[in-house]
């Protein structure tokens, strides 16, 4: 666990795997098993100071350089009681601004399922039971 090096709000944490992994499907059962723990104490942690988690991930493609992407979950505490209809509008209203559509899914379980071993991709847990948002990336290729 870490601080953000560039906080979104106060509290803003990321989990990591110590041993290099770019993705989740490059990372060990175990060492994702581990995240998974860090990730629901940290949430646990926020709820008992009143706040909410919402919990990203980007995973970029690859470009011939694998080193360069480390697998991390970004961690923001948000006010308790949020609606994640609210976050969901303003993270589709944000990524409509840029080009970015994302799919809901019901299913927030991480990492994302049916996903390509070298697909690029943005997740966002939404806060209170309200699933996720998943943005994938098409492959960039080199010559």
């Amino acid at each position: 666990v870490a601080m953000a090096k560039g906080p979104l709000t106060r509290g803003s944490c990321i989990v990591l795997p110590i041993t290099h992994a770019s993705s989740a499907a490059a990372c060990t059962p175990e060492a994702l098993s581990e995240m998974l723990q860090l990730r629901n104490a940290l949430g646990a942690c926020f709820a008992a100071e009143g706040l909410e988690t919402v919990v990203f991930e980007r995973r970029m493609p690859p470009r011939g350089d694998s080193e360069r992407d480390h697998l991390h979950l970004q961690l923001v505490p948000l006010p308790l009681g949020l609606p994640a209809e609210a976050v969901r509008a303003g993270l589709e209203a944000e990524g409509e601004r840029v080009g970015i559509a994302f799919e809901h899914c019901a299913d927030a379980s991480w990492p994302p399922k049916g996903l390509l071993a070298d697909e690029g991709y943005l997740w966002y847990k939404l806060p209170g039971g309200g699933g996720a948002l998943l943005h994938r990336m098409c492959a960039i290729t080199t010559t």
